[in-house]
C-alpha cells in the first residue's frame, strides 16, 4: 500500500509539474507576442509530405499588425495572397483569377496561426503550448478534429521571428524561415494595404 500511495504521489507530482512547466510557456509565449505589434518579413516555405518528400518550394512577404491585420504574399510559380483587416479575410489565386472572402472570427478557432494577432485571445484555450527548444514553442490543437496539428514557433536571442513550422493531420509538413525582419505598426502603412481591391474580371466565391 506505501508503494501504491508513493506512485500516485509522484504521479502527482509530476502532472503538477508539467502543468506548471505549460503555464509558463503560454505565459512566455504571450509576452514575446505582445511585444510584436507589428512585423514585416521575407520568407522562404518548403513543403514536405508524410514521406518526407519536397514538394514545393516558394518565396514571399508577411506583414502583420495586431489585432488581426496581416498580409501574406507569394512570388511565382505558386504566386496567391491571404490578407485580414480583422474583419474580412481575402484569399487570392490570380492562376484562377478567382478571390475567396471569410470572416476572420470563423477563422480563428480553426487555424492556430491566427493567436500570432491575438496574444491574450480566448482562443488560446483550445491550444496546449510547450517549448521545444529554448527558443521553440509548440502550439497544438487539444482537439483531434483540427486539420492542423501543431505550429512550431521560433525566435531569436533578441525575440524575433525566425521560423514557423506547420504540421498537418496528413503529416504535411510546411516550413517557412524568415529574413529581413522589422518591427511594424499600423502607421507604417497604406489605409487599404489590409484591404484587397476586387477589380474587373475576378471572380468572387464569398463565403462570409
Amino acid at each position: 500500500m506505501q508503494f501504491i500511495k508513493k506512485m500516485v504521489l509522484g504521479a502527482s507530482l509530476v502532472m503538477m509539474t508539467c502543468g506548471l512547466q505549460a503555464n509558463e510557456a503560454v505565459k512566455e509565449l504571450q509576452q514575446k507576442l505582445q511585444t510584436l505589434s507589428g512585423f514585416s518579413a521575407q520568407f522562404s516555405q518548403k513543403v514536405t509530405d508524410s514521406q518526407g518528400k519536397v514538394v514545393q518550394t516558394t518565396q514571399g512577404q508577411v506583414d502583420i499588425v495586431q489585432p488581426n491585420k496581416f498580409r501574406w504574399q507569394t512570388y511565382e510559380p505558386n504566386e496567391n495572397l491571404l490578407v485580414s483587416d480583422g474583419q474580412s479575410v481575402w484569399f487570392f489565386d490570380p492562376f484562377v483569377e478567382q478571390v475567396s472572402i471569410y470572416n476572420y472570427i470563423s477563422l480563428v478557432d480553426s487555424n492556430p496561426i491566427l493567436l500570432l494577432l491575438q496574444p491574450t485571445s480566448d482562443a488560446w484555450q483550445a491550444y496546449e503550448i510547450s517549448k521545444v527548444t529554448d527558443k521553440t514553442y509548440r502550439i497544438k490543437a487539444k482537439s483531434q478534429e483540427q486539420q492542423i496539428d501543431y505550429v512550431d514557433l521560433a525566435f531569436s536571442a533578441t525575440d524575433q521571428v525566425t521560423a514557423l513550422n506547420i504540421k498537418d493531420r496528413q503529416n504535411q509538413l510546411s516550413e517557412y524561415s524568415f529574413t529581413a525582419f522589422n518591427l511594424r505598426n499600423s502607421s507604417d502603412y497604406a489605409a487599404n494595404y489590409f484591404k484587397f481591391a476586387i477589380e474587373d474580371g475576378i471572380e468572387v466565391d464569398d463565403q462570409r
